[in-house]
């Protein structure tokens, strides 16, 4: 049995998993990122962490995942902000501490790929995940292949344009669906609305301290009933449906996941996505596809970042 070593390196945390070429994760273990000590102190705690969970188990080759630009052929990291990282190694130190091919991919990628063959896309030759957290990402597969674009930035989904003249966006441009569907524009929207007089049991819920609003919260009292937040849930969910009305009758999919701690706000957020997606949608594409919630959950990165390896080995 062929043993992949999956590595999802955050700004928080590195996630390192043993996972086998079905898919199955062995073992897992977390340990803090520490950017803030430099890179070579990051490059030193995955090599440790991997070191912890490999014991004596031969690795046929390690994948990982990372956020920010990267040069996945040369296996660098141009640019990662929230690691404080520009221009360096990833997939060198790695291979000369391990002895086996390494490889380096874009985080959402590499959780697009994990779910495409291991999660709701297997067996479709045309998949799309959507990621919905503090940003919004995406990651494409069509015709069997995962797509990179000349830079190695295709599917920035979070920075489509849904308000020709609206937020401005850390981007530098405006109008992104990041701005209105990700957590932050959930919690953005409801604080507008509270701000302006209409009421809430939101409000309740975090006895009156706003900087207390989080979107689980917002979808938590959306379940239950409350007005405003469906109304805000609403909201995010039609401007998501329209950046992938977009995508739909671009790429043609046959299943569009959607995964990140926004999707775990589950059918009251995703039906009404679906809805907006089927009603829009070119009625082919349409007929073709289905709108799912991703299954790969918190082991997306590591399983993702695994079957990068897995697809670059085969």
């Amino acid at each position: 049995m062929d043993i992949f070593a999956g590595i999802d390196l955050g700004g928080t945390n590195i996630e390192v998993a043993l996972v086998d070429s079905d898919g199955r994760v062995l073992s897992h273990k977390t340990h803090a990122t520490e950017s803030v000590l430099g890179y070579e102190r990051v490059i030193e705690n995955i090599k440790d962490t991997l070191n912890e969970i490999k014991g004596d188990n031969q690795l046929r080759a390690i994948g990982l995942c990372s956020p920010g630009l990267l040069d996945v052929e040369k296996g660098v990291c141009l640019f990662a902000g929230n690691l404080g990282f520009r221009d360096v190694e990833l997939k060198r130190p790695l291979e000369d501490a391990f002895g086996v091919p390494t490889f380096i991919e874009n985080d959402v990628n590499a959780a697009a790929l994990g779910e495409w063959r291991f999660g709701t896309g297997r067996g479709t030759e045309n998949f799309i995940l959507v990621m919905v957290g503090t940003g919004v990402g995406a990651g494409v597969v069509c015709d069997g292949h995962l797509l990179h674009g000349k830079s190695n930035a295709t599917a920035e989904i979070g920075h489509t344009i849904v308000e020709k003249d609206g937020l401005f966006c850390n981007c530098g441009g405006r109008g992104c669906l990041e701005m209105y569907a990700s957590a932050t524009g959930i919690v953005r929207m409801m604080r507008q609305y509270i701000n302006k007089g209409h009421y809430t049991s939101v409000v309740d819920e975090v006895q009156g301290n706003m900087d207390r609003i989080t979107a689980a919260i917002v979808a938590k009292k959306a379940t239950e009933g409350d007005s405003l937040s469906k109304h805000v849930i609403n909201r995010a969910a039609e401007y998501l449906g329209v950046a992938l009305v977009n995508y739909v009758n671009t790429f043609n999919p046959e299943v569009v996941a959607i995964g990140g701690g926004v999707a775990r706000a589950g059918d009251v957020l995703l039906k009404p996505v679906e809805e907006f997606i089927k009603k829009r949608s070119m009625e082919v594409q349409a007929r073709d596809v289905k709108i799912v919630q991703s299954t790969l959950g918190e082991d997306a990165g590591t399983v993702g970042a695994a079957a990068v390896a897995m697809d670059k080995v085969k």
